[in-house]
């Protein structure tokens, strides 16, 4: 099946998505924090040669007629790595997420000038890819989806050839999504993860239209419980224009300091009305908030993590008892200016 559909990809017309390289090196990027992760391989505690059998079974080979690769040491530095031409490898996860839980996977990849590679994440059909990434020989990549033996082209990028790339997934099964960064820069999003599998990164070269050859180091997976507690400061960060109140929210949600910046998400500060209308008490320990500006229209209020609730208001009341104690971001209209502010019900 890889041999049908990478001939698919050059029927396609690439729009440019372009991965800032900040200085062309990976190592100067976002820094890994290997300490946060429960599983880690940077393949220094293997002997050179053959990854299969000495890394089994967190590393399994495709298929028993898949070609192996290899552990070697990078051209320009003492550090193993892996080392994949024509072998076709699994890094094997084989986790069923519940929807109390997120989860990251981190990889990098050196791809060599002239040359390509391919990855896929495979959840819970082997035959139903829901991402693959190729990266051509032309320094473009493409992220593709498999489904009822069809190929559907989701984006494409560009990258730079001998450079080490950073790339993340970061599962979010409660709201039925996970999205695929590059460099930290945000590729894609796949808005229909529902198996909550995730059984294996399958990194391999087989089959490609062009010669391949392409190093992988540091893969790295952890999961995280989203309902531990944070404080309720209002510290706001913005990841891909989603404001989250503080980092420890975002921290919970799968994402680390490399995909989010301090403050709002600059598209909602400058649209904003300062976020200044008149609610009090603000915090509110009763859940009841009085409004005394006029021509005010409510439009959504969301909590941290983004998910929406009804509101109840009623002779300029905001009435909040029936939710969570928490944090939420209320929005609306004052006469011709959009607003958004946050509301904060403690116990």
């Amino acid at each position: 099946m890889k041999h049908i559909w990478l001939v698919v990809f050059f029927l396609f017309v690439s729009k440019s998505l372009v991965i800032s390289q900040k200085t062309g090196n990976c190592n100067v990027c976002c820094p890994f924090d290997v300490s946060t992760y429960g599983d880690c391989v940077d393949f220094e505690n293997l002997v050179l040669g053959p990854v299969i059998p000495q890394s089994s079974p967190q590393f399994t080979l495709f298929s028993a007629n898949s070609l192996n690769a290899s552990i070697v040491s990078f051209p320009t530095s003492a550090n193993k790595c892996m080392y994949v031409e024509n072998g076709d490898i699994d890094y094997n996860i084989d986790r069923q997420l519940s929807e109390s839980k997120s989860a990251r996977l981190e990889w990098k990849m050196f791809v060599q000038n002239g040359k390509g590679a391919s990855i896929g994440l495979e959840t819970n059909d082997p035959s139903a890819y829901p991402l693959v990434i190729l990266m051509s020989s032309n320094q473009v990549g493409t992220v593709f989806r498999i489904q009822n033996n069809g190929f559907i082209k989701l984006t494409d990028f560009n990258y730079q050839a001998n450079s080490w790339i950073k790339f993340a997934i970061i599962f979010n099964p409660k709201e039925d999504f996970f999205e695929l960064w590059a460099n930290d820069h945000f590729v894609h999003r796949v808005t229909d993860y529902r198996s909550n599998k995730i059984a294996d990164l399958n990194i391999y070269g087989d089959g490609m239209t062009s010669p391949n050859g392409f190093y992988v180091d540091d893969i790295c997976y952890r999961e995280v419980d989203i309902n531990l507690s944070c404080t309720l400061e209002y510290d706001p960060v913005c990841v891909n224009s989603k404001n989250y109140s503080n980092r420890c929210f975002a921290e919970l949600a799968g994402y680390t300091s490399c995909e989010y910046y301090v403050g709002e998400c600059a598209s909602s500060t400058n649209e904003f009305l300062n976020s200044k209308i008149n609610i009090y008490p603000n915090p509110s320990y009763t859940g009841l908030f009085s409004v005394e500006d006029n021509d005010i229209k409510f439009a959504s209020l969301v909590d941290v993590h983004g998910q929406s609730y009804p509101m109840v208001f009623t002779q300029e009341v905001i009435d909040l008892r029936h939710l969570p104690y928490g944090i939420y971001i209320l929005s609306g209209t004052k006469g011709q200016l959009t607003f958004a502010t946050k509301l904060v019900f403690l116990r």
